[in-house]
C-alpha cells in the first residue's frame, strides 16, 4: 500500500498520545480541573500538564480539519477530515473520517480508549470492500487534533496498557510573545517512536502554545515544532482551543498548516457511530437516528 494511503487509513491514531497523556485528567471532574487559580506556578509539573490536556478535552465535540503540507520545492498536498468525539459507557470514542482527497474519501478510523487504559483502534477502508478490522498501526506523533508522521520513525501499537502515561523530565518558566509560560518536558511511559516532547503551556489558561518533538534521547534540537498562536485560539464551553496550527518538520523541511473548526457534537448523532461493529454504517454529519442503516 502507498505510504500516503497508510497515513490516511490510520488518520485517527494521532490522538493516542494526547488522549493518553490526558487520561488522568479525564477521570477527574472538570469543575475540579478548571477551578481558577491565580498562582499556576505553585502547581506541580504533573498538575500543569494534566490541566493543559484537560483543557483540550471537550467531552462531546466535532471538528473539521484541513491540512496543507508544502515541501521545499513548493509542492502542496491537501487533506480534509471530520472528527467526532464522545464518551460512551465510560470509554472515550474518537471517530475520524477522511473527506479529501477523493481517492480515500470514506475511510474511517475508530479509536476506543477504555477506562482501564487499554486502547483499541479499528479501520474501515471503503475501497477494500470489507468489514472494519482491528489495527495495531499507530502514527508516531499526534498533536492536539491533527496527525503527522516523520520518515524513519517507527509507529507504536494499539491495544496496550498505558498505565502511568508519562514522566516529567524537566520544567522551567519562560515567556513567549510577552506571555508567561511553563516549558515542561515529558516522556511517554511506553515507546511512541520518539524520546520526549517539550510542551509550552500558558500560565493564564493552560493553553498549549508550542510543542517540540525530540526523536532521539541525545538530540539537542527538536525534529518537529508545532505552534498554535494566541490569536488563533478560540473558546468553546470554557476550553481554549487552537483553530490553526503550524508544523515545521526540521528533517524534511516540510511545513504543514492545519486549520481546525470546532463545534459541539450534535445530539442527534447516534452512538452506533462509536461502536466497532457499526461505525462505518452511517454518515458522520447531522443525520437523525431514524435515517441510519440497520
Amino acid at each position: 500500500m502507498p505510504r500516503s494511503s497508510k497515513l490516511q487509513i490510520v488518520c485517527a491514531a494521532w490522538l493516542g498520545v494526547v488522549c493518553g497523556l490526558a487520561a488522568s485528567s479525564e477521570a477527574a471532574e472538570l469543575t475540579e480541573i478548571f477551578q481558577p487559580t491565580t498562582k499556576p506556578n505553585t502547581l506541580s509539573a504533573d498538575q500543569v500538564v494534566d490541566r493543559a490536556f484537560a483543557n483540550l478535552f471537550v467531552p462531546d465535540f466535532m471538528m473539521s480539519i484541513e491540512t496543507v503540507r508544502t515541501n521545499p520545492a513548493g509542492q502542496r498536498e491537501r487533506a480534509v477530515f471530520r472528527v467526532l468525539r464522545r464518551v460512551v459507557n465510560g470509554s472515550l470514542r474518537i471517530l475520524t473520517e477522511s473527506l479529501e482527497p477523493e481517492s480515500i474519501a470514506g475511510t474511517r478510523v475508530l479509536q476506543v480508549e477504555r477506562p482501564d487504559g487499554i486502547e483499541q483502534t479499528y479501520a474501515f477502508v471503503r475501497s477494500l470492500g470489507r468489514e472494519p478490522f482491528e489495527t495495531t498501526y499507530r502514527l508516531a506523533d499526534p498533536f492536539l487534533c491533527t496527525w503527522f508522521e516523520q520518515e524513519g520513525i517507527a509507529p507504536t501499537e494499539a491495544g496496550v496498557d498505558f498505565g502511568g502515561r508519562h514522566e516529567v523530565l524537566a520544567r522551567r518558566p519562560d515567556e513567549v510573545s510577552g506571555e508567561r509560560v511553563q516549558r515542561i518536558t515529558v516522556r511517554p511511559m511506553i515507546a511512541r517512536g520518539y524520546d520526549r516532547i517539550e510542551l509550552v503551556i500558558a500560565d493564564r489558561d493552560f493553553a498549549i502554545l508550542e510543542y517540540l518533538h525530540y526523536v532521539g534521547a541525545s538530540d539537542l534540537e527538536p525534529s518537529l515544532i508545532a505552534r498554535a498562536d494566541r490569536k488563533d485560539m478560540i473558546t468553546l464551553d470554557g476550553h481554549v482551543l487552537p483553530s490553526m496550527i503550524r508544523y515545521e518538520d526540521r528533517l524534511s523541511r516540510d511545513v504543514i498548516l492545519v486549520t481546525i473548526e470546532h463545534a459541539q457534537l450534535p445530539p442527534e448523532i447516534p452512538n452506533i457511530l462509536f461502536e466497532p461493529r457499526s461505525f462505518h454504517r452511517a454518515r458522520t454529519d447531522r443525520v437523525p437516528a431514524a435515517d441510519l442503516e440497520q
